[in-house]
This record gives structure tokens, C-alpha cells and sequence, in this order.
């Protein structure tokens, strides 16, 4: 029994997931709480990220009732983090980027955090952004075809665990122009890709 997910949350980070399982998973998922699609966008640079993310904060903010201190933005990097965090704050919206050593869930604004400081986390609105400079393309040339396979598989599990930090709301933004085998695959039955 999920109490932290909704249905529509857990079902879409299920589907991403398939790619990347260990073990074949035969067990039915219960859900108490349901609510809207998760979303994938493509965008094309940071200004338009930082803008998407900005309207979807507010957004999902004043639709679920809650402050803005209710969203939390999960990056791949610190570098990314930092970026976003910087973004927000230009455009209006109070945001501090934080690592795991650094982590205040009491502040106001919202919290900009690597997707591995996340894990054990929930928050009721979260997007997953900030891969517009792969981390994965320099270190995949170095390597065979089995390891890419490998680190593809464990990048995937850490977006999943990502992904179901979501309690009511979630995001996926990805690069508009050579998004990788990391930031595809969300199935439509799962998702709301819009222009993504």
C-alpha cells in the first residue's frame, strides 16, 4: 500500500523504470491517493527551463494549496542544482540549492537538490530538471557497450527513486535536442508528454 504517491505518480515512475529492473516485478501496486498525469517537457536552454519550472512551482503551488516551499527541484549535479536555483531566484521565486550535508527542509523557498540527496525525501510537488549538459556523454566514450548498459540501469533506478519523492505533483523536464537513452522511453499511457 503506497501513502506517499499518488496512483498516476507511481504508475509513470513504474513505466520509466522498466528499462532499468533488476527483477521482474509481479506485485500489485494499492494506491490511496490519486491526482493529475505526471508531465515530461523538452526544453531547448536554461532560460526556457528556468522559466517552465518557475510557472510550474507557482502553479502547482496555488493548485494543491500549498506554499512554494512545498517544491523541490532534483538535479543530476551540483552545477545544474545551482544553475536552476539561480534561475528561479532571477525570475521571482525564492530557491536555495542544497546538498544532503546542507539540507534545510524548513526553509521557505524551494529546495534545489542532487537527485541522490533525495533518496528517503518526499515532497508534495517535485520536478526532476537540469540535464541540458549531459553528465553521461564524456564518461560513455571511455567505456564498452556492457557498462554503458550498467550505468544506464543505475541511472535510471536513481531518476525512479527521483520520481516517487513526488507526492502529488511531478515534472520531467529534458533536453529539446538529443535528450540520451536516459531521458526517453516515458510512455504516454503513463505520461503527459505535451510537446516534449
Amino acid at each position: 500500500m503506497n501513502h506517499r504517491t499518488t496512483q498516476e505518480v507511481g504508475e509513470a515512475a513504474q513505466s520509466y523504470l522498466q528499462e532499468g529492473i533488476l527483477d521482474e516485478d509481479n506485485i500489485e501496486r494499492l494506491y490511496i491517493h490519486t491526482g493529475p498525469l505526471p508531465v515530461v517537457r523538452a526544453v531547448a536552454d536554461r532560460p526556457s527551463e528556468g522559466s517552465l519550472l518557475a510557472q510550474f512551482c507557482r502553479t502547482a503551488a496555488r493548485e494543491f494549496r500549498l506554499g512554494i516551499g512545498a517544491c523541490a527541484i532534483l538535479t543530476p549535479t551540483e552545477k545544474s542544482g545551482k544553475n536552476i536555483a539561480g534561475q528561479l531566484s532571477y525570475l521571482g521565486v525564492e530557491a536555495t540549492f542544497m546538498t544532503s550535508r546542507e539540507l534545510n527542509l524548513n526553509c521557505k523557498g524551494v529546495k534545489v537538490l542532487p537527485l541522490k540527496a533525495a533518496k528517503g525525501l518526499e515532497f508534495p510537488i517535485v520536478a526532476i530538471a537540469g540535464f541540458l549538459d549531459s553528465p553521461f556523454s564524456a564518461v560513455t566514450k571511455k567505456l564498452s557497450d556492457e557498462e554503458i548498459a550498467e550505468m544506464l540501469a543505475r541511472e535510471r533506478r536513481t531518476l525512479f527513486v527521483g520520481m516517487t519523492r513526488a507526492m502529488r505533483a511531478l515534472m520531467v523536464l529534458v533536453p529539446a535536442h538529443q535528450p540520451g537513452s536516459l531521458l526517453q522511453d516515458f510512455d504516454p499511457q503513463f505520461w503527459n508528454l505535451g510537446n516534449a
